[in-house]
């Protein structure tokens, strides 16, 4: 596993745990045993979070995004659990606001998905963020 992806993995956990309890994003990133990558992965998803959770809003509200059994989604930000979301998030940063290739970003959220989520996840998400990219 690389050092990003271990990086990827830890700021998921603290959007998922910030979301989750209620508290601001930027608690505990003083941390100094957080990757300095971490960090930086979290403070951009808090600074660009209206932006990021509207695109997701408009991706899920397509007709073209499925829900995990194939159907038609119109699914709400909300609705998802805060793992789903917290995935989301990292890899709408990424894909957005960061040089990363496209690619990179879709196959780290997917394989995050694959690694924490439920068996469904991935597929679903990887629909929703195709939708974004």
């Amino acid at each position: 596993m690389s050092s990003r992806h271990k990086a990827r993995k830890a700021a998921v956990d603290l959007l998922y745990r910030a979301d989750l309890l209620g508290y601001d994003l930027a608690d505990g990133l003083d941390d100094p045993s957080l990757r300095e990558y971490t960090v930086a992965l979290v403070q951009g998803v808090k600074d660009n979070l209206p932006y990021i959770d509207t695109a997701l809003i408009n991706a899920l509200s397509s007709a073209a995004t499925l829900d995990a059994d194939g159907d038609p989604a119109g699914w709400t930000l909300d609705r998802l659990s805060y793992l789903d979301r917290a995935i989301a998030r990292l890899a709408v940063y990424e894909l957005r606001f960061t040089d990363l290739e496209p690619g990179i970003a879709l196959s780290e959220a997917i394989t995050l998905a694959d690694e924490l989520s439920a068996d469904t996840s991935p597929r679903f998400l990887n629909g929703v963020l195709a939708a974004i990219s």
